[in-house]
């Protein structure tokens, strides 16, 4: 996948510098792979400073997200007054995109990385937990019977049963909230933030620097790239017995 991922990301590059080249287009409109490279490994300093806060908000985020939809999940399960009250409000909170509410978010919790790491929770919330309790639920008959014929507990059962037959399920979700953690992180320093990767590309747009722009914007193409595989990782370590296509 990863030597897949640099044949296309190469040809890529290629097809790009031959627009650019073809039509002369200046650095303003489009700068070239050179000019972005080359602004590139001049801002390294500038670009992990905001690629920090950026992952940061992410990986804070993501953690309480999935956290927080792991508990509800099972509390709807084992709680079927909690499960009344909470379902109905999960199904109409996945007809509003986070992204609208972002304004609000931002306008209640301020500028900083705070209103970001509550956009990404409240992104994953929702759906760790809809799928996690799809995966509870789908735990075999069979399984269960066996934890009732050896006795065991409900905590028992939750532990070393349900939650490994949910993992499919759970990281499911997981590997869609890799994707759109990143870009909820984006969107929300577009709408208001002093810091970050999206900060700082919309810092250069104003400024109407490109090749700025375009490193930046690689730089939170690579990261949200590598948080991917890195929850790829984790779900092919967790749940072997899922077959990945690579």
């Amino acid at each position: 996948m990863i030597i897949r991922l640099i044949i296309t990301s190469l040809f890529l590059i290629l097809c790009w510098w031959l627009f650019v080249f073809a039509f002369d287009l200046p650095t303003y409109i489009l700068p070239s792979p050179e000019l972005v490279f080359i602004r590139l490994i001049n801002s390294i300093p500038l670009l992990l400073d905001h690629c920090y806060i950026t992952l940061s908000e992410i990986i804070i985020g993501f953690i309480s997200g999935t956290s927080l939809g792991i508990l509800t999940a099972c509390l709807m399960l084992y709680f079927p007054f909690f499960r009344l009250m909470i379902h109905p409000l999960l199904l109409i909170t996945q007809t509003i995109p986070v992204f609208v509410i972002a304004p609000l978010i931002i306008l209640w919790c301020g500028y900083g990385m705070i209103s970001k790491i509550i956009m990404i929770t409240l992104l994953l919330y929702f759906k760790i937990a809809s799928t996690f309790y799809d995966g509870l639920c789908r735990t075999p008959f069979q399984f269960l019977e066996m934890a009732q014929l050896m006795r065991a507990n409900r905590f028992k059962t939750l532990l070393y049963i349900q939650f490994p037959s949910a993992l499919p399920q759970l990281f499911s979700g997981l590997k869609l909230g890799a994707v759109f953690a990143p870009i909820a992180a984006l969107v929300g320093e577009w709408i208001g933030a002093s810091r970050g990767i999206g900060f700082l590309i919309l810092d250069a747009y104003t400024r109407v620097d490109m090749p700025l722009l375009f490193a930046a914007l690689f730089v939170h193409i690579l990261m949200s790239v590598a948080f991917y595989h890195l929850v790829l990782l984790s779900t092919q370590k967790f749940t072997p017995w899922i077959q990945e296509k690579s």
